[in-house]
């Protein structure tokens, strides 16, 4: 299970903010980042967002990028962590 580090973009539509902050994230060591498109309509008052996925277990790089992404835009910024594990595949009987 790994953290994510989460940015909202408040009251602001522009795609090129939104690649701005995917770019400072990704530049400041991000494994990836992603404009989420959730809350991005008028009608939520053109809040946008933006994942971030910093190493695991590196809490230097997550301070960084957080930082990165407020100095790109993100109006706030903040990590959590990832409540589950991914999908898994079992195979019955122990066969292939």
């Amino acid at each position: 299970m790994g953290r994510w580090v989460l940015g909202s973009i408040q009251g602001i539509l522009r795609a090129s903010l939104h690649l701005r902050i995917v770019k400072a994230a990704q530049e400041c060591g991000a494994l990836g980042a992603k404009v989420t498109g959730a809350g991005s309509s008028e009608a939520f008052g053109g809040v946008g967002c933006v994942i971030a996925l910093p190493p695991q277990g590196d809490m230097a790089a997550e301070l960084k990028i957080e930082a990165a992404m407020r100095a790109a835009g993100a109006t706030s910024v903040f990590s959590t962590k990832a409540g589950a594990e991914g999908v898994k595949l079992e195979v019955a009987g122990g066969g292939r």
